[in-house]
């Protein structure tokens, strides 16, 4: 039989045919293995060798039963089966592959194998009862494997041998001269085992109980003499762990809990699992930055550059992060605030915390939240349980390689709870000056210093992080941009970037800015850039595979039918809100997560009994807006010139489009009292006209929240007047002054001021 198999190679004992081994390979080990998860699916060649590439040889075809990556513990462990042994030669072709062929041992006499193998079999036994540590059993298990091979494999791995000695009766191709090999090894070996046994009980004869302190280090100096110290690798091991430890910066208490559990591991044997876990948590101390401190490297004048080259307008939040900045100059530890950049996506939030690392020179990490929902993701798990980790803080450190890096904590607003625990408790901690000095992660169960962290974070929206958690934080508003924001960020940023990407050179694909502002308008209707560069994205793709199939270069995009080819339609309604509005229909305006967006608002009537139905999937707050708006309507209906009889001989539905997305908040309240007031009184709103605005029972119209964002959302549309509350003047002084030029701002106090606006043909314009 002859096939190819992935081949792997061992510095521990090669496993034997009908046995099963367990392994660990390092980062360092098999290098030429592309994917783990081939590798666990099937069959493998286990190869013993010292050299780090073999060619030909004699190795052992195995099932590989479990292959479980490991990061934390720099490798992979395997569980392998022994199936036989093989003779094989490394693919040219496919490196990773080796063709592997079934050896014949060449086989004497059946009675000279009978007698050679009698001879083995009993001197085994002999071996087994020397020992008085292995239970009685073991002496019969010779009898229940079948042929002389199978026979020898199940001796040659009772035997403790040196990884060399297994491999030369691997190569060995007479079956004879193996038994004969065996046989040898079992006599040395027996006569080690009868020392043993003679030191125990020459140790033990001379000691009662309570000397049996005394007793096992007695018995660890016999056997080393003996043995010559055939344990000196692991011994050789926790001497140097110790050293790496007493050279660690822990405190005293830290330093006790260390070394405690290295006495552990020294009454332990190397291959218990238990040895394992303490060793991988013991390095894992070891590879924290308990002391490296990066130096910091701030210019407040090259910071601004920085931020001024990466990121495009932002002139607020800029400036509060060179504040912040001079603060850490002055005062390097504990005079800094915890920012959170709070925002709709793709405003450029988590790319700001990376500016400010590269403009202190500290490392940087950062930490998704989003969805985290387990406290030991925070804190990490208790060591003693199966599968145990650190948890993302101590992670992010350990990548840092600094006890004071610049770290993300990204989506902070995403993080959830359950059975588990909740999560921002332990966020709680961690934010806090005063008790981030000692945080302690589960796993390591040693306090590390934190207050040197410089954490920013970021998030969609402030309403669903904890208020205990918001007092923590010092809130950075991060608005949408505007058109010509977006026109100068794609031109500066986001082409470079692109070409960069995608491997295209800056002339070959040229792009006008008409074209640019038509994918703004068009095809992107968002507050940041992310679905722009996206856009820019798959056109330049599309662009490159022209140039590739030996079309001209460059592709100079400069038409409007050249984009419609490459994204198709565009998707906008913008043109839609150009128009004027039918009868009962009005134009909000609303906050979301991901910055304001329009929301149209439809009624109408028809025969019934008076009631109001209410769709759209609207909130508790926005079905309250529209119950005051209908009460406001019939008790002003004569002064309205509305005919009061129609609120009891008809019913009125009001809708509100878009019905998969919740809706909530009073700030539709004006627009509802105007699409029922156009719907009851036949009167069509003025074109372009957007607004929002809180009403009351007595028609006092309250100010209310999201302003500056929900102005961008309809300066992006196309609208050119929008009313709003009197106490909401000043929030507009926030809105950028391209978007304050370009719509006309009326400012009302009641109800009477909203309808005297928004349905006069001619309205006032001072």
């Amino acid at each position: 039989m002859s096939l190819s198999i992935p081949w792997l190679t061992t510095k521990e004992p090669i496993v034997l045919p009908g046995s099963i081994q367990r392994y660990h390979f390092g980062d360092t080990d098999n290098h030429h293995v592309v994917d783990w998860s081939v590798i666990s699916k099937g069959e493998v060649l286990i190869i013993f060798d010292e050299s780090a590439m073999p060619t030909t040889g004699i190795g052992i075809r195995a099932k590989v039963l479990r292959c479980i990556e490991e990061p934390e513990l720099s490798g992979v462990h395997c569980l392998i089966e022994g199936i036989e042994r093989v003779h094989f030669k490394v693919s040219d072709t496919m490196p990773e592959q080796a063709h592997v062929e079934v050896i014949q041992t060449n086989t004497a006499s059946e009675e000279d194998i009978e007698a050679v193998l009698n001879t083995l079999t009993s001197q085994f036994k002999e071996m087994l009862k020397a020992d008085d540590q292995l239970p009685e059993t073991l002496q019969h298990q010779t009898n229940l494997f079948e042929g002389p091979e199978r026979k020898a494999y199940y001796i040659l791995s009772n035997l403790t041998l040196p990884s060399e000695q297994r491999q030369a009766y691997l190569e060995e191709l007479s079956l004879i001269n193996q038994l004969e090999m065996l046989i040898q090894w079992v006599r040395v070996e027996l006569k080690s085992r009868q020392i043993n046994t003679r030191i125990i009980n020459e140790v033990t004869t001379k000691l009662d109980d309570q000397n049996r302190r005394y007793f096992i280090k007695e018995h660890i100096q016999r056997l080393q003499q003996e043995l010559k110290g055939t344990d000196d690798e692991a011994i050789s091991e926790l001497d140097a762990l110790e050293k790496r430890l007493k050279a660690l910066p822990l405190s005293e208490a830290s330093q006790t809990e260390a070394f405690r559990e290295l006495k552990r591991m020294r009454q332990m044997h190397s291959d218990s699992s238990e040895y394992n876990v303490a060793r991988s948590w013991i390095e894992y101390l070891l590879s924290l930055p308990w002391s490296h401190y990066t130096e910091d490297s701030v210019n407040l004048k090259s910071a601004q550059s920085l931020l001024d080259t990466q990121h495009h307008g932002l002139n607020k939040p800029k400036a509060r992060i060179l504040e912040q900045l001079a603060v850490l100059i002055r005062k390097p530890i504990g005079g800094a605030s915890i920012l959170c950049f709070v925002g709709p996506p793709g405003v450029g939030k988590t790319s700001l915390g990376e500016s400010i690392a590269h403009a202190m020179g500290r490392n940087y990490q950062r930490i998704a939240l989003g969805g985290i929902q387990d406290e030991a993701e925070i804190r990490g798990h208790r060591r003693t349980y199966v599968g145990a980790m650190p948890g993302r803080l101590i992670k992010a450190l350990r990548a840092a390689q600094s006890a004071n890096p610049v770290i993300i904590l990204d989506e902070i607003d995403k993080i959830g709870r359950d059975s588990r625990g909740d999560p921002s408790s332990a966020l709680l901690e961690l934010l806090d000056p005063g008790q981030n000095k000692a945080f302690v992660d589960h796993y390591i169960d040693i306090p590390f210093d934190c207050s040197q962290i410089l954490f920013v974070c970021t998030a969609n929206t402030v309403s669903t992080i904890p208020p205990a958690l918001v007092d923590r934080l010092e809130i950075i508003r991060i608005p949408g941009y505007t058109r010509i924001e977006k026109l100068a960020i794609a031109q500066s940023h986001l082409l470079p970037r692109l070409y960069t990407q995608i491997g295209l050179k800056s002339d070959e694909v040229l792009i006008d800015e008409p074209i640019i502002a038509h994918l703004i308008d068009e095809y992107t209707e968002e507050a940041g850039v992310r679905n722009l560069n996206r856009t820019l994205e798959t056109i330049h793709r599309k662009a490159l595979r022209q140039i590739i199939e030996g079309e001209k270069t460059p592709v100079n995009i400069e038409r409007i039918s050249q984009i419609t080819e490459f994204l198709g339609p565009p998707t906008s309604i913008r043109k839609q809100i150009q128009n004027a509005l039918p009868c009962g229909m009005a134009l909000g305006m609303a906050w979301t997560e991901t910055g304001g967006e329009i929301l149209y608002i439809e009624s109408i009537s028809f025969q019934g009994t008076g009631k109001l139905q209410l769709t759209g999937q609207l909130g508790d707050v926005m079905k309250e807006s529209a119950a005051a708006a209908i009460s406001v309507l019939r008790s002003r209906a004569t002064a309205l010139g509305i005919d009061g009889a129609v609120f009891k001989s008809h019913d009125i539905h009001l809708h509100v489009p878009e019905g998969s997305i919740p809706k909530d908040g009073p700030s539709a309240g004006i627009t509802m009292l105007c699409a029922l007031y156009s719907m009851l009184s036949q009167k069509q709103l003025i074109p372009r006209l957007a607004m929002s605005g809180e009403i009351t029972l007595l028609g006092r119209i309250l100010p209310v929240g999201g302003i500056k964002e929900k102005c961008l959302a309809a300066h992006r549309l196309g609208v050119e007047r929008i009313i709003l509350p009197t106490d909401n003047r000043h929030d507009v002084l926030e809105v950028p002054e391209e978007v304050r030029q370009s719509i006309h701002f009326d400012f009302v106090n009641t109800i009477d001021d909203v309808l005297k606006i928004a349905f006069n043909p001619k309205p006032n314009q001072d």
